[in-house]
């Protein structure tokens, strides 16, 4: 079972290999967003994530994303959250003007916690897709749709992501439109 030093070591090691390939083309971008996580057993919770993301080229990009989630009362006294999100994925990219489709796949992990006495925490690969709407060549209105197929669970989960990705302003090999 992958512990949260594992699944952030991934990501910062794959984030750092994408930087050493192409020292000379920075291509790196941030997606803030607010998404709402839900478990097909009806557990819906609401929460914030920050990716973190290289653009190898115009049509593949690596991300890795930590989140978290607000506290919901699932029934009168139990609570229950998402301590902490981490994921890496792997991302396809079909751009045309100032339109971005893309396909997502990686591996996802969520520590679990709540009272009395929940304390879990379930992975397993995620898969999904999402839209970025440029309003500037930098800067897009993201929607996004994931699903995860958790182990040590029971049931698996999905989450809509809402957001602004940007873009840093250092050199790009292409134009995005």
């Amino acid at each position: 079972m992958p512990t949260t030093r594992t699944s952030l070591l991934c990501i910062v090691l794959c984030l750092l290999a994408a930087s050493s390939a192409h020292a000379q083309e920075r291509r790196w971008f941030y997606d803030l967003s607010a998404f709402q996580y839900e478990q097909f057993d009806g557990v819906q919770l609401l929460g914030g994530a920050i990716d973190l993301g290289y653009d190898f080229n115009n049509w593949l990009s690596l991300q890795g994303r930590l989140g978290r989630s607000s506290s919901s009362e699932l029934t009168p006294g139990v609570h229950y959250r998402i301590d902490y999100h981490t994921g890496a994925y792997l991302r396809g990219n079909v751009r045309y003007r100032q339109v971005t489709l893309y396909a997502l796949g990686g591996y996802a992990y969520f520590a679990q916690k709540g009272s009395p006495g929940i304390d879990s925490n379930v992975h397993g690969p995620a898969l999904g897709g999402g839209i970025a709407l440029f309003g500037t060549e930098d800067t897009a209105l993201t929607f996004e749709y994931v699903r995860y197929f958790l182990s040590g669970s029971n049931d698996d989960a999905s989450s809509i992501h809402i957001g602004v990705l940007h873009h840093f302003d250092w050199e790009r090999p292409v134009k995005r439109y």
